[in-house]
């Protein structure tokens, strides 16, 4: 099930109004499923709710599909996703004496559990991908609620007299009476990171509900207009779940380690399998990386006949892992799809990133998941990713960089270390390239360290890893405002005993980079082409048992994941794993400095930026000049103000 919106409104608008305002909306999401809309209003209370993709139920009980109701009608239940464990709540419900009706559709049971309990209780005992939105009859309150790893999006704003809600922005700005203004705090939070981190959201009095949070908006609060950022409330913070397994960490042999990893992802991939749709409607994303690589081994293994893997390749030299892929397929004897494309194709669908993202976002990753998710959509309806994994075993370079770094130059004086990293700095990424040639991006690397040399604690090393601009406030015209977010002491309180930098960032991607980089690259890309994603690494009994191992398991040296090497060990030759990464992330530095410039000038044009009021235009052209002399790789930076540009075109004309 894939795409709902609607709204609440007090203004006392028809029926016929509320259905007029509603159809364009719902209409926007139609790429997100091919199945027909479903609308179900209440003009006494100003509720209308919309859903693409709505469950069909029964056919003996009813014959077409509407939104779902609860088994004594109070509530209204819309989703996006799929619940995981809802066989285990039936059980239960069943083992206290309720017989529950086998055509009872997951969303019926999960109205009965609802009305057994509580909103509130209910979202801890589900398990899955998704959004949800609940209206109370009853109560007149509107409850939202997203998973525990932000898989599925969910935003909700006040538009005039209305509170709408949404799977994406672009039915928010389907709303006829919308009124979109930026939120300069998103908009600075944009600039550092490439993307708005919940709970904020590019448009002001909307948010974007985190991931493990819910909302409730009770009847008073709807007439009052009620500070939406003020009702949000955890349900699951993976900080605190981390520490919780810290506590009840075990004493594993590396033997038990493996095999308890294996167990615990041989589980969620079978709980995914199923709910997805089983070996007919369920392929893998096979990369080559050792994340992908262990999910196609374990689902390999759950399946009785091959299952369709699809990896998608670059033609130019320095950019195809394909031939790795292959030869991981070979070895596993998945039913193997590939794709090989010029470069030039991800060059060619840059104009459609802005309506697959309708919320600035500039991970360049985008144009590879997109170009992957079209290809994949030929085949099947819905893929297993290894998305989660880096988080939850180590494997980011800073997870295993980071910690030697800050030991490294915490003992330098602070003026001593901002000399230090203006010299890395200035020598310039090419020079620092001629010492490790063999090694993909090693000189935009340098140029990372010498700016994480100006950080004066871990926490601002932590930012300045995660930056793209260390210094969002220079570049934005008007009031420069506080930083949205405060990360590596944000939920630290829940440790007992201080963790080490590497688990801290961790943790703290866990909440921060994964759903708001990673996870909506993923579902954006993917539901572009109506394309379903599955994450079995992104499990709650997996990342508990990961944060139960020892540091050592997960990170040894300057290598993450040793985990998922041992595990990999039993399902393909070594030689397979042991090989260095390829990166598949486009040139976009060289493009922009190449047959793309004119395109970027015209985006950046100085009197354009000042008029518009967002952008300095001075500072921007500053770092334009230095990219195209090629004294700054500022490509990935300049990309973001380019996405920025693009966006507000498209959607705040």
């Amino acid at each position: 099930m894939a795409g709902f919106t609607g709204f609440v409104d007090t203004s006392g608008k028809s029926q016929e109004k509320l259905i007029a305002l509603t159809k364009p909306m719902i209409e926007a999401l139609g790429h997100r499923s091919a199945a027909d809309e479903v609308l179900w209003t209440d003009s006494s209370k100003g509720v209308v709710l919309g859903q693409l993709g709505a469950q069909t139920f029964a056919k003996k009980r009813k014959k077409e599909p509407e939104i779902t109701c609860s088994p004594s009608g109070r509530f209204r239940i819309l989703i996006d996703g799929y619940l995981f464990n809802i066989a285990d709540i039936k059980r239960r419900i069943e083992a206290e004496g309720d017989k529950i009706p086998d055509d009872m559709t997951p969303l019926e049971i999960l109205g009965l559990l609802i009305e057994r309990t509580s909103f509130e209780d209910s979202i801890k005992q589900i398990d899955g991908a998704f959004a949800l939105v609940v209206w109370d009859q009853k109560e007149e309150t509107l409850h939202c609620a997203r998973d525990r790893f932000g898989k599925k999006p969910l935003y909700l704003g006040w538009a005039g007299q209305s509170l709408l809600f949404a799977s994406e922005l672009k039915a928010v700005r389907a709303y006829e009476p919308m009124k979109a203004e930026v939120n300069p705090v998103a908009l600075k939070a944009y600039v550092r990171y490439g993307y708005v981190p919940a709970p904020y959201c590019i448009y002001d009095g909307f948010i974007s509900v985190p991931a493990g949070c819910r909302v409730s908006v009770t009847k008073g609060l709807f007439e009052n207009k009620a500070e939406l950022s003020d009702l949000i409330e955890s349900y699951w913070n993976c900080i605190k779940a981390a520490a919780d397994a810290r506590v009840h960490d075990q004493d594993f042999s590396e033997h038990e380690a493996i095999n308890s990893v294996r167990m615990a992802m041989k589980q969620s991939v079978a709980e995914q399998y199923a709910a997805y749709g089983g070996e007919d409607n369920v392929g893998v994303w096979l990369s080559g990386g050792l994340d992908s690589t262990a999910i196609a081994a374990l689902l390999q293994s759950h399946s009785d006949k091959p299952v369709k893997s699809f990896t998608l390749g670059y033609e130019e030299e320095g950019y195809d892992e394909a031939k790795f892929a292959a030869q991981i397929a070979r070895q596993l004897g998945t039913n193997h799809h590939e794709i090989i494309v010029p470069m030039r194709e991800a060059k060619n669908i840059i104009p459609d990133m802005v309506d697959v993202y309708d919320e600035p976002f500039s991970d360049v990753g985008q144009l590879t998941s997109y170009l992957v998710s079209k290809f994949s959509k030929n085949y099947t309806d819905a893929v297993m990713t290894g998305d989660g994994g880096d988080e939850l075993f180590g494997g980011y370079n800073r997870h295993s960089q980071g910690t030697n770094l800050w030991q490294n130059m915490q003992w330098l004086p602070l003026k001593v270390r901002n000399f230090v990293g203006k010299q890395i700095g200035n020598l310039g990424p090419d020079f620092w390239s001629m010492f490790k040639p063999s090694e993909d991006h090693f000189g935009e690397r340098m140029m990372k360290v010498g700016r994480a040399f100006s950080a004066s604690s871990k926490n601002d090393l932590y930012k300045l890893f995660l930056s793209l601009w260390s210094n969002p406030g220079d570049f934005m015209q008007g009031t420069v405002l506080p930083e949205a977010l405060g990360l590596l002491n944000k939920g630290e309180y829940y440790f007992d005993g201080k963790p080490s930098f590497s688990e801290r960032m961790m943790a703290q991607d866990t909440l921060h980079y994964l759903p708001n980089d990673v996870l909506t690259r993923l579902d954006r890309s993917a539901m572009h082409f109506g394309l379903e994603t599955s994450t079995p690494m992104l499990d709650p009994a997996l990342y508990s048992l990961a944060w139960q191992l020892p540091h050592h398991m997960k990170v040894r040296g300057r290598e993450g994941k040793w985990i998922l090497r041992q595990l990999l060990y039993r399902y393909i030759p070594k030689k397979y794993i042991h090989r260095p990464r390829i990166s598949m992330t486009v040139p976009i530095g060289e493009w922009l400095r190449g047959d793309m410039r004119d395109w970027a000038e015209a985006l950046l044009d100085p009197v354009k930026m000042k008029k518009q009021g967002y952008f300095n235009p001075e500072p921007v052209q500053i770092a334009w000049k230095n990219h195209l002399e090629g004294r700054i790789n500022n490509g990935y930076r300049i990309w973001a103000i380019l996405m920025f540009q693009m966006w507000l075109e498209k959607w705040m004309r």
